[in-house]
Parts: C-alpha cells; sequence; structure tokens
C-alpha cells in the first residue's frame, strides 16, 4: 500500500476495500441494449499498490464531497472565445460574450479585437488575472481597477507568435496603445454605457524574438485556474525549432512583463538532427531505460549531457503538443501532435502508416503525420525526465489532450487521442517512481459501408477533440466530432471510471447514413446505427448546429456545458464543409451533478458566428461591408471570483 505524505488519518478515495480488482463496465448503465454500445472500457491490470496518489487524507475528503455545492459559486458572466476566420485573407478575433443569465444582452458581444494578420491559425486561450498588481496599489480605488484588469496569453503556431492582450474597463484605466498597433479595431457592446470594456494588445512576440532560442511555432498555454496567482509558472508548449524543424519544448513567460525569460541555448548540429529523426528525439542523452508495458513503453531520460567539448546537450521530444502542469510532484505534461505543418496544411489522413512507432522495434518507415508520446518535464528547469510512449496500434496515436485532476493532493491525469478514439489514465507508481498511462476507456470505430464520407478509411472514428473534468474531481467530459456525442464518465475510481450518460450534439454519422433535413432515416441502411446515434440534426435558436463538438468549457459549479463546433481549419473544411459557410456555433448543454436528471442540449441557447451577424449580435458589422463567418474555438471565463 502507498503510504500518503500526511499524518492523519489515511483513508482510499474512490477504490474499494478490496486489493483484486474487479471487471470494468462494459455496457452504458444507462442504455442496457447491446446494439448502444459504442465503447470499451479496459480492465486495469494495476493493483493499488501499485500507486499512492489514490490516497487522501479525511478532512480532505470531506471537503470534495460539498465542492459540487451551487451555492459556494458564484455563476459565470463573461466569456473569451477564439474565432478563426473562415476565410484565410480575412484576420481571425477574438471576442468578450455576456453569459450573464440575468443580463438583457445575454449571448451578445460585448467587445471584440481583430488581430493584426490575416488567416492565423489559433487553438488555445489562457486568463491570467494580473494578481501581482495589487501589491503596489495604494488605494482602494486602484485596487479595485486592477481586480478588473486580465491578461489573456494568445499562441499563434501557424505564424509563430503569442499575443498578450490586455482586457480592462476604459473608465477605470486608459492605458495607451501600442506603437503600430493603434490601427486595432475595437467595436464595443456593454450593458452598462458608463463602463466600457475593450482588448488591446500590450505585447506581442514575434518570430525572430522565438527564434532567439530555437523556438517556434507556440502550440497551447497551460489554462490552470492556478495561472490567476503566482502559483504557477507560465508556460507554453512549441512544436518547432528556428528552422521549423519538429522539435517540442517549453517556453516560459514572465507573468509582469510577459517576455521569455528561458536563456538556455538550444542549438543542434547537423549530425545531432539526423540522430533525432531516427530516435524520435532531438538530442541522445547519457543513460536510457526502457521498459514495456501492454500499452505503453516508458523510457526514463537524462536530459543533460556532455559533449566532447564539455558543453551541455538538452534533451527534446519529437513534437509539441498541449500540456498540464501538476504541482503536488513540480512537473509538466506535454503531449506530442506531430507534425504541424502537415496537421494544419496538408490534406486530414485519418490511416497513416504506423511505421516505427510500434512497440516491435522493426525499422520501417516512421510515421511523420502524428505523435504518440506523453512527455514529463521537470517544472523548475525545465528539463525532460521521462516519455511514454503509447501503443499507437491500441489506441495511442495523437494524444490531442491531457487535464490533471484539481485537487493538489491528487496525481491523476487522463489524456485522450484523436485517430486513436481512446482515454489513458496517467498516474505515478510507486515501486518504480515513474508515471504510467493505462487505456482505460476505447471507443468503437462505426463501419457505416459504402458511402462517400470525406474520410479516407472504410471506418468512422470517434475522433477525440477535448475532454474537462469537473471542480470535485468526479466527471470528466470528453467530445466525439465524428460521432457527435458529449460523454460523462464516472472517475471517482480513476482506475476504473464508468460511462454513465451520453448527450448528441451534431457530428458526421448522421449525414453519412443520408439523413435528411426532417431527420428520417432511409429503410436500406443499418438499423442497429440507428439506434446507437441520435441521427436527428439539433437546431439550436433556429438554425442547425453543423459540424460536431470538438471544445469543451465547463462552469465551475458543474451544471453548465458549453460547447463550440470547430477543431482546425482544414479539418473543418475537409469533414464539415458546410461549416464554413454558415459559420461556428457554440451551445449550451444542462447537467444534473448528482446524476439524477440526464444531460440535456438547451435548444433555445445559440451563440452564433455566421454571417448574417448584424440579426444574432446587436447589429455588429465584422468587416465593413465584406460578411464573413467565423470557427469558435477555445472558451474561457474570466473568473472575476
Amino acid at each position: 500500500m502507498g503510504v500518503c505524505s500526511s499524518t492523519k488519518k489515511r483513508l482510499i478515495v474512490r477504490q474499494t476495500s478490496s486489493l483484486k480488482l474487479s471487471p470494468i463496465h462494459k455496457e452504458n448503465p444507462l442504455l442496457n441494449n447491446k446494439n448502444n454500445l459504442t465503447s470499451k472500457f479496459i480492465e486495469s491490470k494495476l493493483e493499488k499498490k501499485d500507486s499512492d496518489l489514490n490516497l487522501l487524507p479525511t478532512d480532505l475528503q470531506k471537503n470534495m464531497a460539498i465542492i459540487s455545492d451551487e451555492s459556494i459559486f458564484e455563476r459565470e458572466k463573461r466569456m473569451v472565445v477564439i474565432l478563426v476566420s473562415c476565410n484565410i485573407d480575412n484576420p481571425s478575433q477574438l471576442v468578450l460574450i455576456n453569459v450573464d443569465l440575468a443580463s438583457s444582452n445575454f449571448g451578445k458581444i460585448i467587445c471584440r479585437l481583430s488581430l493584426p494578420l490575416p488567416g492565423e491559425e489559433l487553438y488555445s486561450l489562457a486568463c491570467v488575472k494580473n494578481t501581482h498588481s495589487l501589491l503596489h496599489s495604494e488605494t482602494e480605488d486602484l485596487q479595485q481597477q486592477n481586480n478588473q484588469q486580465f491578461t489573456l496569453i494568445v499562441p499563434v503556431p501557424s505564424h509563430s507568435r503569442i499575443y498578450v492582450l490586455k482586457l480592462m474597463d476604459s473608465t477605470l484605466t486608459n492605458g495607451s496603445e501600442n506603437g503600430s498597433l493603434k490601427k486595432q479595431q475595437q467595436q464595443t457592446n456593454s450593458d452598462n454605457s458608463a463602463i466600457t470594456t475593450n482588448i488591446r494588445i500590450q505585447k506581442c512576440i514575434t518570430r525572430e524574438e522565438l527564434s532567439r532560442w530555437d523556438l517556434g511555432a507556440p502550440l497551447s498555454v497551460c489554462s490552470n485556474n492556478a495561472l490567476r496567482s503566482n502559483a504557477l509558472p507560465l508556460l507554453l508548449v512549441t512544436a518547432v525549432d528556428r528552422y521549423g524543424h519538429c522539435k517540442g519544448d517549453l517556453l516560459r513567460l514572465d507573468r509582469r512583463t510577459f517576455c521569455p525569460i528561458d536563456r538556455r541555448k538550444r542549438s543542434i548540429t547537423s549530425d545531432d538532427r539526423e540522430s533525432s529523426i531516427n530516435s524520435g528525439y532531438s538530442t541522445f542523452s547519457n543513460s536510457a531505460g526502457i521498459s514495456l508495458e501492454s500499452n505503453t513503453t516508458t523510457i526514463t531520460t537524462n536530459s543533460f549531457g556532455t559533449n566532447s567539448s564539455g558543453q551541455q546537450n538538452f534533451k527534446f521530444p519529437m513534437f509539441g503538443g498541449t500540456l498540464a502542469i501538476n504541482l503536488r510532484n513540480g512537473v509538466v505534461f506535454s503531449t506530442e501532435w506531430g507534425n504541424l505543418d502537415q496537421i494544419f496544411k496538408q490534406k486530414p489522413s485519418l490511416n497513416p502508416n504506423l511505421g516505427s512507432q510500434n512497440l516491435n522495434g522493426n525499422n520501417e518507415e516512421q510515421n511523420t503525420i502524428y505523435g504518440c508520446g506523453i512527455n514529463v518535464w521537470e517544472m523548475r528547469r525545465r528539463k525532460l525526465i521521462q516519455t511514454i510512449r503509447l501503443n499507437p496500434a491500441e489506441g495511442g496515436l495523437w494524444p490531442v489532450c491531457i487535464r490533471m485532476l484539481h485537487h493538489s493532493e491528487l496525481t491523476h491525469g487522463f489524456v485522450c487521442t484523436s485517430i486513436g478514439s481512446s482515454i489513458f489514465h496517467l498516474h505515478k507508481c510507486t515501486r518504480t517512481g515513474q508515471f504510467k498511462a493505462d487505456k482505460i476507456v476505447s471507443f468503437s470505430s462505426v463501419i457505416i459501408g459504402p458511402t462517400n464520407w470525406p474520410g479516407n478509411c472504410p471506418e468512422v472514428p470517434a475522433f477525440l477533440t477535448d475532454m474537462v473534468i469537473s471542480m470535485d474531481d468526479l466527471n470528466l467530459y470528453v467530445c466525439s466530432a465524428f460521432h457527435g456525442f458529449i460523454a460523462q464518465l464516472d472517475i471517482s475510481d480513476p482506475f476504473r471510471p464508468s460511462l454513465t450518460q451520453k448527450v448528441f450534439l451534431g457530428g458526421i454519422i448522421y449525414r453519412c447514413l443520408g439523413i435528411s433535413e426532417l431527420g428520417k432515416m432511409p429503410i436500406n441502411k443499418s438499423t442497429s446505427i440507428q439506434r446507437s446515434y441520435n441521427t436527428e440534426q439539433i437546431k439550436l435558436a433556429g438554425k442547425i448546429f453543423e459540424g460536431g463538438p470538438c471544445r469543451l468549457q465547463l462552469s465551475l459549479d458543474g451544471r453548465r456545458l458549453f460547447i463550440s463546433n470547430s477543431f482546425l481549419r482544414n479539418w473543418d473544411q475537409h469533414f464539415f464543409p458546410k461549416l464554413a459557410e454558415s459559420g461556428s456555433s457554440i451551445a449550451l448543454v444542462h447537467i444534473d451533478p448528482s446524476g439524477v436528471k440526464p444531460m440535456k442540449v438547451d435548444k433555445d441557447f445559440g451563440i452564433h458566428f455566421d454571417t448574417n451577424e448584424t440579426k444574432n449580435n446587436g447589429n455588429i458589422n465584422l468587416n465593413g461591408n465584406k460578411l464573413f463567418g467565423f470557427y469558435a474555438r477555445d472558451m474561457r471565463f474570466l473568473g472575476e471570483n
């Protein structure tokens, strides 16, 4: 049995008292129909003694039991959304939306900001509260002013830039514009005309500045809630080096000046480049231990080697991706997306060559598109200490999202894969001190027969794109862009999750089955698929929800789930061509934390970013007389509370 660091009474959390693991649920407990089984739960081969991270003091467990109470949370009021232009010749935008039900302008845009360059591909967003300025406030008015300021960190992987945006009240502060960025377009619309909220560009970290540290293509930024304090560093994951070659790395920004402070030497010779292609790393280490598992390969690395001249060589993963921070162990986890040039610009492929990424060690052609690794970094020095290789043949291809539990005393995380359509449980092993990733959920592909669907394979995968964890760490929500569902998983026992609910919203299945606008099923199609999937097209506020659920944002009390329907521009244009014509939408799903009532899509709620935005968003014109739609991506609550 693992040892808890606390001296208080120990309690085994979220597991039974028996050391023998029972088989995982293989049915949907809500739908006891064999035809409705679209996911498989994998029986864990680990015992409790393999991990000490499921031990929690009794008093902390009591606090977690009441965290789902709605009374302790203030309902969200404002939400920032990334909008990527459907037309590559037009600039992307950031908008602030009113999501306060008590407001008369609920669902309308408060303010917007157009980015300077056209065609920028945005994926992630982080909101940082300016808490450091409170230490220098001399009056209560200044303190109240600083409380209303937020900083938005927006990486742009397509142009190798990082925007630092400031969101503030114009009546409380009169910040100066930044040089040539004065010409940026800002349009506002607020409930109170005396207080106008606006967004401006405070700083832009360009490609040239990133290349000084051999970095490029910043893909994602840590969106942990602790970023509103000084507890965690402000970290980003980059995906290429200065020459555009694949290389995953971490970049740290100063929380006050938002300048890069990681100034390590990152020069890589041609010999090292050739070695990295063969090994999957940017440089070699002096020591490496490899141990084979059933679904993963664990590689323990020593990131700091010494070459013949006595200079330090740093070891880096082959690809960059998304990241998550675990403060208890002082580590940072990052996933490996793959070759961003192939993913962002080339025709999407669902049937790539696995090549040398299999676990048999055969020298076959290497997969140059998608990654299958989870990297563990030391947070303080940002050095790579471990790499976990997921088995591509068992659902480990393209780990697109990673989430950690919110409780600081628990070190459990979850990783979902897009091509593999699986969920892996990330935890630390007591006996070895290394992190492990075990497959716990697998969503099966659907064989739809000969159709004209745009995929290059006969089966339609679930294609998981995002997931979120409730604040009480009891439920995990994952969305499938192709199958069109949002699934709720009970992760009270992270080793053995169970599927509790599903709600369908869009997707590609109904279109492949030949569903008309009225939602009628052709007689010659498979009836089992009809029973397993909702074949009706959902309308939100009178408009059809095109595409599938791609990005999620959960309210603090766990009762409302906001969903957007855009993943990446070239993927949206290939698999959902109508989405570019109609524009993206944001949907709302109501959730009962107690689990008594099922999840329900609010059909009266819908925020649409289409060409007819003059009608939908308070007479706001997008670009003069030129109207075009947007893809809605990442969403973040400002978190005034």
